[in-house]
């Protein structure tokens, strides 16, 4: 039997070690005891915090899918548009928005001058003499008229009339909204009428005998038909007691989708004299249409 040699042993050793060091990576496995995140399919620590590589405990990366956020290294799914802007009961940082966060963690557009900011910061309210531009509260002159609400107008429109940032004023029957101001007489033409023109009148407070809008001219609606949103059309049935919602039973508007009668002087729901509600772009002033 051949004697040990114990220097050949050591040598082979050696160039084992040397071996195994020279072809592993200097980067050291990922494992829970260091890496707080998740771990890549490369074996890398990874935060755990995005939504490509979400997870925690040095468990595999998981990648959320388009309507799901990375919260608390775990993928859930986004509410409100599933976009940037996470609506009602999201988790509203700098991760998951782009607008602000209100008070009660919710990610607003951040473009409002009641909820200003961007970059998931605090929303903020703008003081008067502000107002939200570009997502951040900075010095504004009205040149329109301001409603109840503090937003600025054209002041063009005979159901906001004003100009030099006074308060709107709603004209008169028989008046137009002229340079600002309400004036008797004048030319009723689209771009200062909302209700229909009766000549040279504009008609805010549409009724079956004038009906219209957008400055057109006034129509006469006849039975079984009633004005509905500045156009003649067939009356909302009444989901409620009240039997069918139209002139005769509603001062406020017709909701089409419940039938109800509404008071109609909300933004969402806007009207009178028993017509289709309609959602305002701006507001809804005093229920008489939407500028």
């Amino acid at each position: 039997m051949r004697p040990f040699n114990s220097a050949v042993l050591a040598a082979m050793l050696g160039l084992l070690a040397f071996g195994i060091d020279s072809s592993c990576s200097s980067t050291p496995r990922c494992l829970a005891s260091n890496c707080a995140g998740c771990c890549d399919v490369n074996g890398e620590c990874q935060t755990g915090n995005t939504p490509v590589a979400c997870g925690a405990r040095a468990l595999l990366c998981v990648q959320c899918s388009m309507t799901e956020a990375c919260v608390n290294a775990g993928c859930v799914p986004r509410s409100g548009d599933g976009g940037p802007f996470l609506g009602d009961g999201g988790v509203c940082n700098a991760a998951t928005c782009n607008g602000c966060c209100d008070t009660a963690g919710n990610c607003r557009s951040g473009n409002t001058n009641s909820g200003c900011g961007t970059g998931g910061t605090d929303c903020a309210t703008c003081p008067s003499g502000q107002s939200c531009q570009m997502n951040a509260c900075a010095p504004f002159t009205c040149t329109g008229c301001v409603n109840g609400a503090g937003t600025c107008l054209l002041g063009t429109n005979a159901g906001a009339c004003g100009s030099n940032g006074a308060v709107c004023a709603t004209c008169s029957t028989g008046q137009n909204c002229t340079g600002g101001a309400c004036v008797a007489g004048g030319t009723c033409t689209p771009a200062n009428c909302s209700g229909c023109c009766d000549g040279t009148n504009c008609v805010l407070a549409t009724t079956d005998a004038r009906c219209g809008s957008g400055g057109a001219n006034c129509a006469s609606c006849t039975a079984p038909y009633v004005c509905a949103s500045g156009a003649c059309s067939a009356g909302v049935p009444d989901a409620g007691p009240g039997g069918p919602c139209g002139p005769s039973t509603c001062s406020g508007c017709c909701d089409s989708f419940s039938g109800a009668c509404q008071p109609g002087d909300q933004t969402a729901a806007c009207g009178a004299f028993g017509d289709a509600c309609k959602a305002c772009g701006v507001v809804c002033v005093f229920g008489l249409g939407c500028i």
